[in-house]
């Protein structure tokens, strides 16, 4: 089609300029440009009348492929944008600018026909460039394009009948009215009559018509001489310009009933196309399963996916199959029956039938068959409603209600219709349930027997509102909760939804009712549990970010007050050993009074309820008002205002861990199911307390392995006893995290005992250190002084209660120590020293751990021993083991050292040695008992006469040398002598 347009324009173009620039010469001279310039501005003015028609027609939505042709694309379409008037103006300058060029440029030549042929060719160039330009236009639009109606049209043909009729009349001036060129007047009427139809047809033909009559009526010397031909072709030019005006107006005409026709055509397939889409939209999206099979053998052809899911089927397998070859009839013989009757009725509306699944089940269906036509081909559009659960729940109704007969089966809500005086004038079976009362007894009654006192009078307004304003019904819920009153005074919760009717003049008014108290009661319980699991959650990240017991239970209680409300609770810890329980967190009201204490012995609620909790039983007493006898502790609490009490137990692999006692200032406070609760909550935090005292006890006895292994250590590499207290403490506090560690030695002859080594934070505990193995010590039941007096291990594993630290406890709880242990280090059965440590936690110092510090103990015995020898055999090296004197060799060390110096000095000394005469004789008279005291005797009387002992020495059995300084007089004779 476009390229039958461009052809015809090419050729119009071409008859219109080409073929008059070639005979122009017959015309008149061919040197003048006037005449070929108003022939080419009339093809420009009328295809400029064409092009603005076109452009208006297409609007600038459809020129947006301008963009393509780059920067001048752009140009253009800013400049249709603006108006499409410059558009045009803009083409209209470019044609009269091509067209004038060969009349300026060539006119010179001297040849006219080679004029005409060069003006020729250049107006075929400008006609193949306009062809191309129509072409790539006509690309941008589609096939089905409809031209808009632009804007002016009609008054741009009239326009364009006054202009083109006065342009052609200017170029029949320049022909001189030649009679075979009356046919140029057809140009403007026709075109005028083609653009706007009859009217704009009629004034180009009056208008020529007129003029040209009035030009040969007058002088003018442009027209014939003879009038009667002039008034002949006049006549016939207005003849065929008024048929042309009038066909004009009838092709117009029927083109716009065309169009109009066209337009509802496209709307009524728009619509036919919109209407096919929601079809497959509601088909294919329908929850309900559908499916579309050939009447003649019953071939499946559309399933939608409700379809494929109620059956378990894949739709491969479905389609291009049968319902009988897929199986899925309990009872083919009901495919038949249906198909009967859609043939002999048309359709089929909600039968039961039962259909079997891929894997098995039945599923109870409400069949309906439709009989429709495609292409002429009868086909059926099947429903089926799944009411499977449906039917379950009926027949679980029936079965469980039998005896309730009469009531309305397929309304579970309850529905009460009111007349215009708000009277009940129906009462259904499930209102009867829900309030308890008789339908027969409520008939008539108003409604105000249905609702609480307090709310009758407004809501009787309210529901006259709703009616008199005309409003929608509401839905349920909308009216928000509601309350009713049951026959027997109890308010319960419920929604509702009203609408009004008006029947035979009166207004009435249906209420659907819904109890949902059993749903409030649900949704408390849901979010029972989900404060449940909030709770269990915190103790589970309280494990997993290492928390300790104490904080553990403190979580515990803390969020089981959220959901067991309790006056004051405590979580305990059992310590077997000890036979007693240690409170690990304390919760409770504010304000109340309740405070068991920081531990309690097994037996202070009683021996029954510590076995009722070790077979993992609740011990419960609702009333400790009502007992005659109450243990210790719940008489305690019952004077701090404790009336009831729970403990519930904390059990962990079988073992009772502890306990919660959770008490409450009220009577029968914990009802059964909050009892649950606790117990289950119990279970979880059992199991978090037992992680968590395993994670420490680990821990603990991995610092005393540790220490241990440091002490031992430095048992090899010490060699001194002081240094050796020393490092024992430092790696006690530094390793084994103890907040004071102390080591006391014992005087064996004495028994008082001092401190030899002390660490730890608090350094003033230094000064209220005692230590004596004594019996009679005004200090002997201090952990330290037991351990020294009883060589044993003594632990107190709770400072606050242990009577033996009355005195110390105040200090050592304000420094943050819970628990000591005093540990005996001994030495051939002695107690040669004691090492304390001192624990910030209660109960720190279990069997374990003990045992470990205990084999760290005798390690440092063993090192003491050690030591004690070493130094026995360093003293033995150098001194006599029974006068206490210098031997043979420290002797000659000290005259070597004494010879060195007297030489330096160039002196001399003295060297005196005594011998016992006769001493054999005394030790086989006497034995050698009484020689050896003779020994110390003489070595004592030696000792006290000379200025230093330490010149005295013992060489022999009965000799004894010492060195002076200078003889004394008599000792110098006798020296003299001797020489």
């Amino acid at each position: 089609m476009h390229w039958i347009i461009v052809t015809a324009y090419a050729l119009i173009a071409s008859v219109w300029i080409i073929v008059p620039d070639l005979l122009m010469g017959q015309w008149g001279s061919s040197g003048n440009p006037i005449g070929g310039m108003g022939w080419d501005g009339l093809f420009a003015f009328v295809s400029s009348a064409f092009l603005y028609l076109l452009l208006s027609g297409m609007g600038v939505e459809r020129l947006a492929g301008l963009h393509k042709f780059g920067r001048l694309g752009r140009g253009l379409l800013a400049l249709a944008r603006r108006d499409m008037g410059w558009l045009v103006l803009l083409y209209l300058l470019a044609v009269m600018a091509a067209m004038a060029v060969p009349d300026v440029s060539l006119i010179h030549l001297a040849n006219p026909r080679t004029y005409a042929w060069l003006v020729a060719g250049w107006d075929a160039a400008f006609i193949l460039a306009c062809a191309v330009l129509l072409k790539l236009c006509l690309d941008q639009l589609n096939d089905d394009c409809v031209l808009l109606q632009p804007r002016y049209g009609q008054l741009l043909a009239y326009l364009f009948a006054v202009g083109g009729s006065l342009l052609v009349l200017d170029l029949r001036f320049q022909l001189k009215f030649q009679h075979h060129l009356m046919l140029l007047f057809l140009i403007p009427i026709g075109l005028s009559a083609l653009l706007g139809g009859l009217g704009p047809g009629l004034l180009s033909i009056v208008l020529i018509s007129s003029i040209v009559a009035a030009l040969s009526l007058s002088s003018f010397s442009g027209v014939p001489a003879d009038p009667a031909s002039q008034l002949l072709s006049l006549s016939l030019l207005v003849l065929i310009g008024v048929l042309f005006s009038v066909m004009s107006e009838v092709q117009l005409r029927a083109r716009a009933r065309l169009a109009m026709a066209l337009e509802r055509r496209q709307a009524a397939l728009e619509a036919l196309r919109h209407s096919d889409e929601r079809f497959r939209v509601l088909f294919a999206d329908s929850p309900v399963a559908m499916a579309i099979s050939r009447l003649a053998d019953g071939v499946l052809e559309e399933v939608n996916q409700a379809f494929l899911d109620l059956l378990q089927l894949e739709q491969e397998r479905a389609l291009g199959r049968t319902t009988l070859d897929l199986g899925i009839w309990k009872d083919d013989g009901n495919r038949r029956e249906l198909i009967e009757v859609l043939r002999s009725e048309g359709e089929v509306r909600g039968v039961p039938v039962a259909l079997l699944r891929s894997d098995g089940t039945v599923a109870q269906v409400l069949l309906s068959f439709r009989l429709i036509h495609f292409d002429g081909e009868a086909h059926v559009h099947g429903v089926a409603l799944d009411v499977t659960e449906r039917h379950r729940a009926q027949a679980a109704l029936k079965e469980s209600e039998a005896r309730l007969a009469g009531m309305v089966r397929s309304a579970m809500d309850g529905i009460v219709m009111l007349d215009a005086g708000l009277r009940i004038s129906m009462f259904n079976a499930a209102a009867e349930q829900m309030f308890g009362r008789s339908a027969q007894d409520m008939l008539g009654q108003p409604l105000d027997a249905l609702l609480p006192t307090a709310v009758r009078a407004e809501h009787g307004r309210m529901v006259r509102r709703f009616g008199d304003s005309g409003a929608s019904p509401r839905r349920m819920g909308q009216l928000g909760k509601v309350q009713g009153a049951r026959a027997d005074g109890t308010l319960f919760e419920l929604e509702a939804s009203i609408s009004s009717q008006d029947i035979d003049g009166q207004r009435g008014y249906t209420a659907i009712l819904r109890d949902i108290s059993e749903r409030e009661r649900g949704q408390a319980e849901i979010l029972r549990h989900m404060r449940q699991l909030e709770a269990l959650n915190d103790l589970n990240r309280a494990i997993l970010e290492n928390a300790g017991a104490e904080q553990i239970a403190q979580i515990g209680l803390r969020n089981l007050r959220q959901l067991v409300p309790f006056w004051g609770a405590t979580a305990m810890l059992i310590d077997w050993e000890a036979e007693c329980a240690r409170v690990l967190a304390l919760e409770r009201e504010t304000g109340s009074l309740y405070d068991p204490g920081l531990q309690l012995s097994l037996a202070s609620y009683g021996m029954d309820d510590l076995l009722c909790m070790k077979r993992g039983e609740i011990c419960l007493e609702k009333d400790l008002g009502a007992l005659s006898w109450r243990a210790p502790t719940p008489e305690r609490l019952f004077r701090q205002g404790m009336r009831s009490y729970a403990r519930v137990p904390l059990i962990a692999e079988g073992q009772l861990l502890g306990m919660l006692n959770l008490g409450s200032d009220m009577t029968g406070a914990f009802d059964d199911a909050q009892l649950a609760m606790a117990q289950a909550y119990a279970r979880h935090m059992a199991v978090c307390l037992q992680q968590s005292l395993l994670r420490e006890r680990v821990a603990r006895l991995a610092r005393v392995h540790e220490v241990q292994s440091r002490v031992n250590a430095l048992v090899v590499r010490c060699h001194q006893k002081e240094e050796l207290f020393d490092g024992i403490c430092r790696i006690t506090v530094e390793i084994g995290a103890y907040r004071i560690a102390w080591v006391g030695v014992i005087d064996p002859k004495t028994l008082n005992g001092t401190v030899a080594a002390f660490r730890g934070e608090d350094s003033n505990y230094f000064r209220q250190i005692r230590l004596s193995a004594k019996e009679d010590s005004p200090h002997r039941d201090r952990p330290a002084c037991l351990a020294a007096r009883l060589k044993e291990a003594v632990v107190c594993n709770d400072v606050q209660n242990d009577p033996s630290l009355t005195e110390l406890s105040p200090h050592l709880i304000g420094t943050g120590v819970r628990a000591v242990a005093s540990l005996p280090i001994m030495a051939e059965r002695d107690v040669v020293a004691v090492l304390t440590l001192f624990s910030a936690e209660v109960g720190a110092f279990d069997t374990q751990e003990l045992g470990l510090l205990t084999e760290l103990a005798s390690d440092v015995g063993y090192a003491l021993d050690h030591i004690q020898k070493e130094e026995r055999l360093d003293y033995l090296a150098y001194y006599d083991s029974l006068t206490g004197l210098a031997n043979r060799s420290l002797l000659v060390e000290r005259l070597a050292q004494r010879i060195a110096d007297a030489a330096r000095e160039e002196r001399r000394f003295p060297v005196v040695v005594v011998d016992i005469e006769n001493f054999k004789s005394i030790n086989d008279v006497f034995g050698r008992g009484e020689g050896d005291q003779l020994l110390k005797l003489l070595a004592k009387r030696l000792s006290r006469h000379l200025p230093d002992a330490s010149l005295l020495a013992r060489i022999g059995a009965a000799n004894f040398r010492w060195r002076c300084r200078r003889l004394p007089g008599r000792m110098r004779r006798c020296a003299a002598w001797s020489n």
